[in-house]
């Protein structure tokens, strides 16, 4: 499966994704996600590189942040979704979790 994903391109995927979308009379929205991981979703203060490129630490609330993790969670709160009010690894049972009213 995941080989077959990866030999298609971008303007295929994306028919496919407006495809299903539209069978189930779900809209598709683009989003710019330009600096969508540079913010923490929390705090909002900028993310400073954590050593390991794909890491990002925010000064501010002491987290050590995966930086596709972050994309999700901003890009999620320009929606209106609820950020988590801490990291989503400690005390999870206190955070109410992230869910997806639809399926694709």
């Amino acid at each position: 499966m995941n080989r077959r994903l990866h030999s298609w391109n971008f303007r295929q995927l994306k028919f496919f994704i407006e495809y299903k979308a539209k069978l189930n009379s779900i809209p598709v929205v683009y989003v710019n996600p330009k600096e969508s991981s540079s913010y923490c979703p929390i705090c909002g203060d900028k993310l400073a590189p954590n050593g390991q490129w794909r890491e990002k630490r925010c000064k501010n609330c002491v987290i050590v942040w995966n930086r596709d993790v972050v994309a999700c969670l901003n890009l999620l709160k320009m929606w209106g979704v609820r950020s988590p009010r801490k990291p989503l690894n400690q005390d999870a049972e206190e955070v109410p979790p992230l869910r997806m009213h639809q399926k694709l």
